[in-house]
């Protein structure tokens, strides 16, 4: 950066161009950076556009191995300098700049907090460090006196709105402050709840134990529009026919969130769908005054009700057979494949795994999952494996890792000396991760292969196909990318499994019931307030398209955190 202010600068009457011709003359290194400080300040509010030269002339060395001007000035302003360089790489998406300024405002006393704390959130929230960026501002809602307490607060829940039960559940465990652990105990008890009324009856009973927190005054903005009340819901799903087992298991849970919601003056309706009875079960629907529709369950059946251009709310559980442009007030929820993938993918990069070895089976569902991976300019995959034969696992493991290569060169060497090597084989050493896309006998068939051949230190992925009961013991240390409905314990499940098979309430179809409820009864804040729902089935955002995003969890089986995966 040049010492002199450049000629735009010198050429300006007006009060910062005099403070820059004043920090021009200055000689003692403390009264240059205040006055430079001073201008940086006046030119945000009235020359944006020199904002980002004024702060590379503060932080930048004077001269080469000299301090800058910026470790002149006080350690509030250095905060404050910090936080408007902050605001400029959020402006430009500089993410190496964002993490290093993140670094290096970390810290300070409560009045920088405060000052830098909105700047932070923000930087946070674009890294999707949602929980970070909300306890950032839970800090600056801590301090007496703050202004705009209302709208910093709704920041906080917003960002709350984007962090998963789960993790909500292990803060309000972890959490050194109890006012920390009181929002997170907060948020998930009212993120969790299937409906409004729900939410609204857990807030009162955490308000009438925590009087003096700030979330006493600014309850969850989810409370404050509920949308409109479902007072008939009606469920079409194929409850005969080929189709009836998956029917009854969707209907079993929507029947259990039902029950455990305990709804005041609510009433559920079913009807069959089996046989091409959609459009009739749909037209009784709206006959019997149904305020939401939830379902059909199979594809035809959806693309049947989407030609009907339907005017009630629609929660469809399932995409049409074709492409078919969704109706107005109509959702779309799928169990797609691609969603876990999409999970798997996520927790990679969250660790900065890049080079994988992928192995896969021969069903469609695996085919799709693995192409998903493909498709990731982020991903090298350097060797796929394809499970034909469960007796060929070990072989097939070989291949994929490099080992029989290994064990060729050995044996020309061998042969080109003429004599025998003592040799250990070697499995290639360019992988970060092993994903595995496989059936749960695949997997138990899987693992051990990849522990001969020396990749048992290596990360495993897998999707929700997994052991469970007994057999789970054998797949500790894996990660496993599945439904938060698996993964996490909650009291619907539990309360669940007193009264269902418990293989039926593990099912994804029961999950996806107990998700056909929520979304029936929080519609509108998909909808109109475009907020995110933490679902049975991942936390679920809307599309543009009218279908809903599923965000699915990830957990190590085996760990305390995830007991329905590794126990």
């Amino acid at each position: 950066m040049p010492p002199r202010a450049d000629d735009a600068l010198a050429t300006r009457a007006d009060p910062l161009e005099r403070i820059l011709r004043q920090a021009e003359r200055e000689a003692d290194p403390q009264r240059q950076a205040d006055a430079y400080f001073r201008a940086l300040m006046l030119a945000r509010s009235t020359r944006e556009d020199m904002a980002p030269a004024l702060v590379e002339r503060l932080r930048s060395p004077r001269q080469p191995n000299t301090a800058s001007l910026a470790q002149a000035l006080s350690a509030r302003r250095q905060h404050e300098l910090l936080g408007v360089a902050l605001e400029l790489a959020l402006a430009r998406s500089d993410h190496a700049e964002i993490v290093q300024l993140l670094r290096l405002l970390a810290g300070g006393d409560a009045e920088q907090s405060a000052l830098t704390g909105r700047a932070r959130a923000m930087a946070l929230g674009r890294l999707g460090e949602h929980w970070a960026a909300a306890q950032a501002l839970m800090e600056v809602l801590a301090q007496p006196g703050v202004a705009d307490a209302a709208a910093i607060a709704t920041t906080v829940w917003r960002h709350l709105s984007r962090v998963s039960v789960a993790e909500l559940n292990r803060q309000a465990r972890a959490a050194a402050a109890p006012a920390t652990a009181a929002w997170a105990a907060l948020a998930r008890d009212v993120y969790a709840g299937l409906t409004p009324s729900a939410a609204a009856r857990t807030w009162r009973t955490w308000r009438a134990r925590h009087p003096d927190h700030p979330a006493a005054r600014h309850p969850p903005t989810v409370l404050a529009q509920p949308g409109a009340r479902r007072r008939s819901i009606a469920l079409l799903l194929p409850l005969t026919g080929e189709l009836a087992g998956l029917g009854e298991e969707v209907r079993d849970g929507f029947l259990a969130a039902y029950l455990h919601g305990e709804p005041e003056d609510q009433n559920v309706t079913l009807y069959d769908t089996a046989g091409g009875a959609a459009t009739d079960a749909y037209n009784r629907a709206v006959a019997h005054g149904a305020d939401v529709v939830v379902g059909p369950l199979d594809k035809a059946a959806v693309a049947a009700i989407f030609a009907l251009a339907p005017q009630l709310p629609l929660v469809a559980l399932n995409t049409p057979a074709r492409d078919a442009e969704a109706p107005k007030d109509a959702v779309q929820l799928a169990l797609a494949v691609e969603d876990e993938a999409a999970a798997v993918r996520a927790a990679l990069a969250t660790s900065d795994l890049r080079r994988i070895v992928v192995f896969q089976n021969e069903t469609s569902w695996a085919g799709r999952a693995s192409a998903n991976l493909a498709g990731d300019a982020g991903l090298d995959i350097v060797a796929t494996g394809r499970l034909r034969d469960m007796a060929a696992t070990t072989d097939v493991a070989a291949e994929a890792l490099a080992v029989v290569e290994s064990t060729a060169r050995h044996a020309a060497i061998e042969r080109l000396v003429g004599a025998e090597l003592k040799f250990t084989p070697r499995r290639r050493d360019d992988v970060d991760a092993i994903v595995a896309f496989v059936e749960a006998d695949e997997l138990l068939a899987l693992k051990p292969a990849l522990e001969f051949h020396f990749a048992g230190d290596l990360p495993l992925y897998v999707w929700s196909r997994v052991p469970r009961g007994d057999a789970a013991a054998n797949i500790r240390g894996v990660r496993v990318c599945d439904i938060p409905w698996r993964l996490f314990p909650n009291a619907l499940h539990t309360e669940a499994s007193a009264a269902f098979p418990a293989r039926r309430v593990d099912s994804p179809m029961f999950a996806l019931g107990v998700d056909g409820y929520r979304v029936a009864n929080q519609l509108s804040r998909m909808t109109a307030h475009g907020e995110s729902i933490a679902g049975s089935t991942g936390m679920l955002t809307l599309a543009a398209n009218g279908r809903i995003h599923r965000e699915l969890a990830c957990a190590v089986a085996g760990d305390t955190a995830a007991p329905r995966a590794g126990s």
